[in-house]
């Protein structure tokens, strides 16, 4: 995302500001627990170094994330800067159309994207983050006809929130059929490019990356 200088040194001081913050006991052991749980499924011992910014108020999301952000956003991972912001359980069912509920999901859903970065040093194909994301999370979604899921493989660079569901189907169809091992293989086996994730994709598991095909074996 590109920010202007007077947005970025804005969001910054806020941050430095919201980061003094005291984190609650309950949320710094279930940071750990995660840690924990998301090592273990990538058999990585990663213990990936970042903090957790909570937010009373939209308009301090909006600051940091240098736009005005969605009502239904809980909570962001900002990669380069290592930072979690979320919303404090207090303020979820006040700032958002969540329940208060939703905060551990959604805490663990960005710790998930901070695992996929780790691992692959970028964060798309974004079905496949925000896949895993869900996935690891075990959060709810409304499930879809695979011949719909199948409509978030073009979601690669960028994301339309509509397409949750499709990802989070994908991804728990991969995995309950092929295994994690192979899933964790794709995240970690490729570059940049839209081409070299496909071609791995086949090599891995042993059919073409398109919608088709997906549908066909899964």
């Amino acid at each position: 995302m590109e920010y202007d200088k007077e947005k970025m040194e804005k969001a910054n001081n806020l941050v430095k500001i919201l980061e003094k913050k005291e984190i609650p006991i309950e949320i710094t052991n279930f940071k750990e627990e995660t840690i924990k749980e998301l090592n273990n499924f990538y058999n990585y011992n990663i213990n990936p170094d970042f903090k957790i910014i909570l937010l009373d108020k939209r308009e301090e999301f909006d600051i940091i994330s240098g736009e005005k952000t969605k009502d239904w956003m809980i909570g962001r991972t900002i990669y380069v800067i290592g930072k979690i912001i979320i919303f404090n359980i207090d303020a979820v069912e006040r700032e958002t159309n969540h329940k208060k509920e939703d905060f551990y999901k959604t805490l663990k859903h960005e710790i998930a994207h901070l695992y996929f970065f780790k691992i692959s040093s970028k964060g798309h194909p974004k079905w496949l983050n925000e896949g895993m994301g869900y996935f690891l999370a075990k959060q709810d979604y409304k499930d879809l006809p695979l011949e719909q899921a199948v409509e978030a493989i073009d979601q690669f660079n960028s994301f339309d929130g509509k397409h949750y569901p499709h990802s989070a189907k994908l991804v728990r169809l991969l995995i309950e059929k092929y295994g994690k091992e192979k899933i964790i293989e794709l995240i970690n086996s490729w570059y940049y490019k839209r081409d070299e994730f496909e071609n791995n994709f086949k090599e891995i598991y042993g059919f073409k990356f398109t919608k088709e095909e997906l549908i066909k074996n899964l």
